[in-house]
């Protein structure tokens, strides 16, 4: 199918190098046109979903509007690919080579499971997050999804009962009227999905959470109740902890021991127990103590 073609195409334009957006666009564009129109809303919404995924301001920009042009049925490559210059689109290897690769990865957490890690459900996912799919499971199409699959989540959208986990290496979708999906989608116990603490992975999440500690302090501004400064003072006191992992992180050669995080707990004051940030805060503090230097090959 045309659309499993795109797929790999369009999850790629997330990391590529800048010089190659345009030409991975070209031939993403040209699957498209000899498709047809029918499957032009699929190909803009897989370009969507990629842009969601993108930190890179500039590179989200640019597939939006990528995927308006698909929708309007025009180009969405400024210009198409000159096949005699040195620069070379990247494709997605045979199935043969991944094959052959996956036979020799000597990850660990192939052979054995990740360490134990907060319960992390699949409405709590967030870009970037890497996870060993812990016991086989079909997802709505009737597709098997096998245990110690390893993948990484790049984009995860809810519409009611349905739900899409797109990783790099395949979409997931999910729905909670589907026989036993209620349950992997709650993953209780990480029983479906063991998330893996690799160094970029975290450091994805570390950059979410300031964020989302930053929209929160901004939300205050002007509402100084009784309460204002007991707020800023948690606020503050959970960014600079953030601050320490992403420092931590983010440093080269070896790192020393992982900082010791304490005011986790704190977060429910600001956002509440059951809240997507307080989970994120609770399951970084404790990813960063186990986690593992290597990230994940894309």
């Amino acid at each position: 199918m045309a659309s499993d073609a795109l797929a790999p195409l369009a999850q790629m334009l997330a990391t590529l190098p800048d010089e190659s957006v345009e030409g991975l666009l070209s031939a993403f564009d040209s699957v498209v046109q000899v498709s047809g129109a029918s499957l032009r809303p699929q190909a803009a919404q897989m370009l969507r979903v990629t842009a969601a995924a993108c930190l890179n301001p500039t590179r989200r920009a640019r597939l939006m509007r990528a995927a308006g042009d698909v929708v309007a049925g025009q180009p969405c490559a400024v210009a198409p690919v000159q096949y005699d210059t040195a620069v070379e689109v990247p494709l997605p290897p045979p199935t043969d080579m991944v094959a052959e690769e996956d036979e020799d990865d000597e990850d660990p957490y192939m052979e054995e499971p990740p360490p134990k890690l907060p319960h992390l459900p699949v409405r709590h996912f967030f870009p970037g997050l890497v996870v060993r799919v812990a016991q086989d499971f079909q997802d709505i199409h009737g597709r098997a999804v096998c245990e110690q699959d390893l993948l990484k989540l790049f984009a995860f959208e809810q519409d009611g009962e349905d739900y899409t986990l797109s990783f790099l290496e395949r979409t997931v979708p999910l729905k909670t009227a589907v026989e036993g999906h209620a349950e992997i989608l709650e993953n209780s116990g990480n029983a479906w999905f063991q998330p893996v603490p690799t160094a970029d992975s975290l450091d994805d999440l570390a950059d979410l959470i300031d964020r989302r500690l930053q929209a929160a302090e901004d939300d205050d501004e002007g509402n100084e109740d009784d309460e204002y400064e007991t707020r800023l003072e948690i606020i503050d006191t959970l960014r600079a902890e953030v601050a320490d992992c992403r420092a931590w992180l983010e440093k080269t050669g070896e790192r020393g021991a992982a900082p010791h995080c304490l005011s986790g707990k704190l977060a429910t004051e600001i956002f509440g127990r059951d809240d997507i940030v307080t989970a994120w805060i609770r399951f970084l503090f404790a990813a960063i103590l186990v986690c593992r230097d290597e990230a994940l090959d894309s």
